[in-house]
């Protein structure tokens, strides 16, 4: 965090950090023995706003692929939406407008 614009950068961490508290993203628990722990890092990026100005970015990512399947985790999900569920939410907003 030597950089010139190291205040921007800790301010994202920290505006980050603070969304993923308020959001209860995890459940702090004492660690099992003989168990791999998920590491994770920060991302950084400079993104541009809708003036043009330079916003700061900070994500704390997991290092997933240091996982392994049917030790660290059993199943994986993924949110989707069956086609059935927008057509009939289609017909809802046509029939009401």
């Amino acid at each position: 965090m030597s950089a010139p614009d190291k205040e921007e950068w800790r301010r994202a961490m920290e505006k980050e950090y603070n969304a993923l508290l308020k959001n209860v993203v995890w459940k702090l628990v004492d660690r099992p023995q003989n168990k791999n722990v998920i590491k994770c890092k920060w991302v950084y990026k400079v993104r541009q706003n809708y003036e043009g100005k330079d916003r700061f970015s900070a994500r704390l990512v997991a290092r997933g692929f240091s996982q392994k399947q049917g030790v660290d985790y059993s199943d994986t999900f993924s949110p989707v939406v069956r086609y059935s569920t927008f057509r009939t939410l289609f017909a809802l907003v046509n029939e009401y407008d």
